[in-house]
């Protein structure tokens, strides 16, 4: 709920600037290639977070100004090495659509590490606020909604090779985040972009349809993993803007 009434909100706070009389600059374009650590959380005690990934976001900035120091920010990015590790205390039959090469795979023992790796495309949508220029420096905040669409989903457990888990996860995901950072002007309208952003997942990345769990003998039962599912993680900022 409170998720839903954040979305709203930012919408509506967005849909009411550009309904004002307001003096639109033009765009400011820019590039950045970021570092990034990434991990998953989920609300079932069963299923805990047992590590953490590095990973890696490139693409294009694209900020809008319709105030000398407030914008609204966009682009688009392509994202690799996006996921974690989750341990499952309890197996079972848990990637029920996917195709592996060794069939059996789909079926976990109990206290099982499954490390996700996803590769995204994502497109950002947010308020920056920014200072003044302060010699050659700028401080700024920026607060985001991600739009990430799923190009590729791995899991690696067991055998350690990585298995197409596609079918299982979810095509669409949604983050929020904020950050804050710096401009550094280096010649006339450029200057390089650092920042540091957090980012927390709104939305379980996992279908969760037809998995089966097993029970304390071994047994496969009818009962599913219906856990829920998100990927949070911290960005570093590298970029330059023209």
């Amino acid at each position: 709920m409170k998720q839903s009434a954040l979305l709203v909100f930012f919408l509506f706070y967005v849909c009411t600037i550009y309904g004002q009389e307001v003096k639109w600059t033009k765009w400011r374009l820019g590039y950045h290639l970021s570092p990034s650590l990434s991990w998953m959380a989920t609300n079932n005690d069963s299923i805990q977070s047992n590590g953490v990934k590095w990973g890696f976001k490139t693409g294009l900035i694209a900020e809008k100004y319709f105030d000398k120091n407030y914008a609204i920010t966009s682009g688009v990015n392509i994202v690799f090495g996006y996921g974690g590790t989750l341990n499952h205390a309890r197996g079972g039959l848990i990637f029920p659509d996917s195709k592996f090469n060794n069939d059996t795979l789909r079926y976990i023992p109990d206290n099982t590490n499954i490390r996700y790796s996803f590769q995204m495309i994502e497109i950002p949508v947010g308020i920056k606020l920014r200072t003044d220029e302060i010699g050659y420096m700028r401080y700024y905040l920026n607060m985001p909604f991600l739009f990430q669409f799923r190009t590729r989903a791995l899991g690696t457990y067991l055998s350690q090779e990585q298995e197409s888990i596609a079918r299982d996860v979810k095509f669409i995901n949604l983050s929020w985040g904020f950050g804050g950072g710096f401009e550094y002007g280096i010649a006339n309208d450029t200057a390089l972009n650092v920042g540091v952003f957090f980012h927390n997942g709104l939305i379980d990345i996992t279908t969760n349809r037809d998995t089966r769990l097993y029970d304390a003998n071994g047994n496969l039962t009818n009962n599913q993993e219906d856990s829920r599912a998100i990927i949070n993680g911290l960005t570093f900022r590298l970029g330059v803007l023209f």
